[in-house]
């Protein structure tokens, strides 16, 4: 377990290097999620919300500074699939 408990710190650890502090990010997260969401939660929230809500999460992360070309495909993957459902669910 010990083994187990010093690679998850040592992950934290190099995560936190490459994107800052996580609790940092997850209050930029959060406030940009606030947005999509508004009343979201009370009413439901939408599947292709989703997939906007973690291309902002990528977004962030991209505003960073650390450029990962996997981190700009990731978004794009997730706003072309959340425009795909809007459209198929006809919320457009």
């Amino acid at each position: 377990m010990k083994q187990q408990e010093h690679k998850l710190k040592q992950i934290l650890a190099d995560k936190e290097k490459e994107y800052g502090p996580f609790g940092s990010s997850m209050n930029k997260i959060a406030a940009a999620w606030n947005i999509i969401l508004k009343d979201q939660l009370r009413l439901g929230i939408a599947p292709w919300q989703v997939p906007l809500m973690y291309a902002q999460a990528k977004i962030i992360r991209i505003s960073r500074g650390n450029f990962k070309p996997d981190s700009y495909d990731d978004a794009e993957i997730y706003l072309k699939q959340a425009r795909e459902m809007q459209q198929q669910d006809g919320a457009a």
